[in-house]
């Protein structure tokens, strides 16, 4: 290209439009911003690169010892149905998207120990099966 082509052009005056009023700044800006050329890219992503973990396997004395405490809060819930105990439940949770999980932690009052379907509930409505739990403590209620 010579230098010579725009030079019939370039001492024009910019062209305002009668019947349009100018674009403001920030629609100018948006205009060369980037788009996603493939719909749902970067969930897709951030999906993949999400960490999961493995359910850890807890050994005997470790069940041993949760089934003690889960007798003994049994036994306070049937004796006394008015009292929840208080309790923190480190439990896994299976992600339901991909293989694996994450482990969680949770605190609140025991509301019922459902033996048949193996389920904790807390009063909080949170139902937690108790082959997902991995730690079970009772704590005192100023710790909630």
């Amino acid at each position: 290209m010579k230098k010579d082509n725009y030079e019939d052009i370039i001492g024009l005056p910019h062209h305002v439009s009668d019947h349009h009023l100018p674009m403001p700044m920030d629609k100018r800006a948006a205009q060369f911003s980037p788009f996603a050329a493939l719909k749902g890219y970067e969930d897709a992503i951030s999906e993949t690169g999400r960490f999961t973990s493995e359910r850890r396997q807890i050994t005997e004395d470790v069940q041993e010892d949760m089934s003690r405490q889960l007798n003994a809060l049994d036994r306070i819930l049937n004796e006394t149905p008015s009292s929840r105990p208080a309790v923190r439940l480190t439990y896994y949770m299976p992600d339901t998207r991909k293989a694996g999980g994450s482990v969680r932690t949770t605190a609140g009052r025991l509301k019922k120990i459902d033996s048949v379907h193996r389920i904790l509930v807390l009063d909080t409505g949170e139902e937690l099966p108790m082959d997902d739990i991995c730690d079970l403590q009772i704590i005192r209620c100023e710790e909630l």
